[in-house]
Formats: C-alpha cells, structure tokens, sequence
C-alpha cells in the first residue's frame, strides 16, 4: 500500500487490502428525473443545478445520453 493522504477519521495503519469502489454514476440524476415522468423517456434530457429562479446562470449536473448526441 502507498503512504499517501488518507481519508478523515481513519485512523492508524492496516494490514489489511483495501477496497476501493468506484460507483460511475453517469447519467444518474436524468434516469431519476424519467422515472419521476415517463414521458421524459427517449428525449434529450438536462438536469440542471445551482440556480434560483432568476439567476441567469447555473450548471448542468448531468445530461442523457440523447441530449449528449
């Protein structure tokens, strides 16, 4: 194992392996978002995120794959 930074909270040394786990959630919050309307299903998609209502900008969290075409 390297000696490099380690999360918070964790503490001292293992000799155990450790398991890291990647979770690619691509695409993730649009399949959440045609789950909560159907009619969404088979239609360019974006989710956008951290706006108000009259900010004029934002940003995308994430796009389907059809929007991505």
């Amino acid at each position: 194992m390297s000696d490099g930074p380690r999360l918070p909270g964790v503490d001292g040394e293992d000799d155990e392996d450790r398991i890291v786990c990647h979770v690619d959630a691509d695409c993730f919050y649009a399949s959440c978002e045609r789950l909560r309307e159907p009619d969404l299903r088979g239609e360019p998609l974006v989710v956008g995120m951290g706006y108000e209502e009259g900010d004029t900008i934002g940003a995308v969290a994430t796009a389907s794959y059809e929007a991505r075409e």
